[in-house]
């Protein structure tokens, strides 16, 4: 839906975040609750532009304002607090403690973790499914995992034709202007 609706990055993230913290039978009302809402929402911005987000996690909606501010609406991405954790479904049959180890050794990999090729399998995946031409890959100053895939990773989705922006960021909910001013030199090349 966030790619045919209006909303906003801060509500998909704060409503995916709650949804982790609360039990799965109150994540199950808020979730269909909302999907309700949504139904009556417009369709798309047509002044926002559509991305993959990538990189390190995103912990405060500051950040995705400041991306819907630069007019992108993040449609997929890969973050933990994000598609990667509900990527894969927990198998209901067989033993629990089998079904969280296939669990976890079937969702998409995060830079800190082995297996590259497939996380970039999966983005590319992603971005084709979707439609995008157009990547944000972010990462946390000092995250050195993040930073040492983003070469690879961004690399990859620019010989598939992606335009790929990678920023580095603080750990900080407040105004980047340095990050404002290159979204916004980003969204008029895209």
């Amino acid at each position: 839906m966030r790619s045919e609706k209006d909303i906003s990055n801060r509500e998909y993230l704060e409503i995916l975040i709650k949804c982790m913290r609360i039990s799965r039978k109150e994540a199950a009302v808020e979730i269909d609750s909302l999907i309700r809402k949504i139904q009556d929402r417009g369709p798309f911005p047509a002044d926002k532009k559509k991305i993959l987000l990538t990189g390190s996690d995103v912990t405060y909606p500051e950040l995705m304002d400041q991306i819907d501010e630069a007019g992108f609406r993040v449609v997929r991405d890969d973050l933990s607090a994000g598609e990667r954790y509900f990527a894969t479904l927990i198998p209901e049959d067989g033993n629990p403690i089998d079904a969280l180890a296939r669990y976890y050794l079937t969702i998409p990999k995060p830079a800190t973790k082995f297996g590259l090729r497939k996380r970039i399998e999966y983005l590319e995946r992603a971005v084709a499914e979707s439609g995008l031409n157009a990547v944000i890959s972010q990462n946390l100053k000092f995250c050195e995992p993040f930073a040492y895939d983003s070469v690879l990773v961004n690399g990859a989705l620019k010989e598939k034709g992606c335009r790929v922006l990678h920023l580095e960021r603080e750990y900080t909910p407040g105004p980047d202007h340095q990050f404002m001013n290159r979204l916004a030199a980003f969204s008029e090349i895209v």
